[in-house]
């Protein structure tokens, strides 16, 4: 189960990737932390009603973007173009290391593993066109 105080879209749809079994957020009431804890314990799946309510109105693809960096949009934009590292480093004049460090990160915030899952979740949003 993750508590946190973090609804994000992008975020909330990583963790669901990655199967996680409850999403609560600090700010509910104690009783729903225990109902949330005997539910998650019964080997079903919790997830608070702010979490779902941001997944249910979450469709459009600029709500994706909202939790990267302007600098991560620049090197998302560059990678969607099929540019590797290097060519990214030089045209933001970035250290190589940077754009690695950024790239990383992007996957993480995208939940994706490679750069064609990348491009292709960028190419699916219709972003950058």
């Amino acid at each position: 189960m993750i508590l946190t105080s973090h609804a994000e879209a992008a975020t909330i749809r990583a963790l669901m990737k990655a199967k996680i079994s409850g999403y609560l957020l600090k700010d509910e009431a104690p009783e729903h932390l225990l109902q949330a804890v005997r539910v998650l314990g019964s080997g079903a799946t919790w997830f608070s009603q702010g979490v779902m309510e941001k997944m249910m109105n979450s469709t459009d693809a600029e709500d994706d973007l909202v939790t990267l960096s302007p600098r991560e949009r620049q090197i998302l934009r560059l990678l969607a173009q099929a540019k590797d590292n290097a060519t990214i480093a030089n045209e933001l004049s970035l250290a190589e290391q940077t754009v690695r460090n950024h790239v990383s990160t992007l996957y993480s915030k995208l939940g994706v593993s490679s750069r064609v899952e990348a491009i292709v979740w960028v190419r699916e949003r219709n972003l950058f066109e």
